[in-house]
């Protein structure tokens, strides 16, 4: 079963998957990529 939760600008987040595993901030700048894929920035 997945999980879906709602993240907004201002929210603290860790990265659990991929090439920035175990970073964590806050999340900003959030972008919808050409492919259509949602990024995000962690500072």
């Amino acid at each position: 079963m997945k999980e879906e939760t709602t993240i907004k600008d201002g929210d603290f987040c860790q990265v659990i998957k991929g090439t920035h595993k175990g970073k964590m901030g806050t999340a900003t700048d959030f972008n919808i990529s050409k492919t259509g894929h949602l990024t995000i920035t962690i500072v």
